[in-house]
């Protein structure tokens, strides 16, 4: 009986050895470009006027009671508009000014908002609202200047304020200005 030469069993241990630590093989991934996108569609468009039975927000307000002034959305404030006030404090004054000057009252939410739009302008920050929906499009007032975030869908920065999104009713909505980000309420 003639033995295998004494070489092969140590080959045989190699080729083992190597596949062991090679890993599974290879499978080819597939193109993103080829996948099906699961995300839905999604259009962000800048809009000259809110759509009957919507009611406008916290920047539209400012614009109609406030802007003549302190400028347009709030640039005649000046740096460090805000910087020392606390919340309550900017309560005060956005209540007074808005019953005075004004001359348009506000309270419950829509103050709250008129609140949060001035702490946003104090802090730097991007502001935005979701100011009503009607079928598949949303309607959003937002600081100028600012980009509209929502998936991988990117619009702006705005000039104006009223923004509307035709596409899913639940999103998540990010808002980018001047390095600040913020999520929408």
């Amino acid at each position: 009986m003639r033995l295998a030469h004494p070489i092969f069993p140590v080959l045989a241990l190699m080729a083992a050895s190597a596949a062991l630590f090679a890993g599974p093989p290879e499978v080819p991934a597939t193109a993103p470009s080829a996948r099906p996108s699961t995300a839905p569609s999604v259009a962000i468009a800048e809009i000259a006027d809110l759509p009957d039975g919507i009611s406008p927000g916290p920047i539209s307000y400012f614009q109609t009671h406030c802007a003549r002034c302190h400028g347009a959305y709030g640039q005649g404030y000046g740096p460090g508009f805000g910087q020392k006030r606390t919340p309550a404090s900017m309560r005060q004054i956005v209540d007074d000014m808005c019953k005075g000057p004004g001359q348009a009252p506000l309270d419950g939410p829509a103050l709250d908002h008129q609140i949060e739009f001035h702490l946003a302008l104090a802090q730097g920050k991007p502001y935005g609202l979701i100011v009503g929906k009607i079928g598949d499009r949303t309607y959003l007032e937002v600081t100028p200047d600012t980009k509209v975030i929502v998936g991988d869908v990117t619009a702006g920065p705005f000039e104006g304020h009223l923004v509307q999104l035709t596409g899913p009713t639940e999103m998540r909505v990010e808002l980018m200005s001047k390095g600040a980000n913020a999520l929408l309420k």
